[in-house]
């Protein structure tokens, strides 16, 4: 009988499970990771515009004061704070933000499992690198990336 190790994983003796076993994931495509992006950049633009026009009218400010709001770090440090909350919630709820529910692709670990909430947490921090947005341009086709990538997620297709 072979000794087994008392500090090992109890994942390094478990026999291979369709969880465990790496499987070809249904990728979306490049152009629906655009589609994706362009129509929740839209709608996260639309609905922060009207928050910020509804702001507008209570406070009633001057030009003056309009024009340093709209220039303050307070917002944009509240723009990045909007754009995390919108992903967090939104891929950790349902593993879909709206345009992902149009064009039938969801958020999963990169086995194939719903992702943990670390992962969104990663995956949506991600989104502030720098030329990020474009990073998906690649992989023939069906692309992986950077804030898939570094969070260990991928985007599938439902359909």
């Amino acid at each position: 009988m072979p000794s087994q190790n008392p500090y090992a994983s109890p994942l390094d003796d478990a026999p291979a499970t369709p969880a465990r076993v790496s499987r070809k994931l249904p990728l979306a495509s490049q152009g629906k990771r655009f589609l994706n992006s362009l129509l929740d950049g839209l709608l996260f633009g639309v609905i922060y515009g009207v928050v910020f026009f509804i702001g507008l009218l209570a406070s009633r400010p001057s030009l003056r004061e309009l024009e340093q709001t709209t220039s303050s770090p307070l917002t944009t440090i509240l723009g990045y704070v909007a754009v995390l909350a919108f992903y967090i919630f939104m891929e950790g709820l349902f593993q879909k933000t709206p345009a992902k529910f149009l064009t039938g692709t969801r958020v999963v670990s990169a086995k194939g499992g719903k992702p943990s909430f670390g992962q969104i947490v990663g995956r949506s921090f991600a989104r502030f690198i720098p030329f990020e947005f474009v990073s998906f341009f690649g992989g023939k086709g069906y692309p992986v990336g950077w804030h898939d990538s570094l969070s260990g997620t991928r985007v599938v297709t439902d359909r």
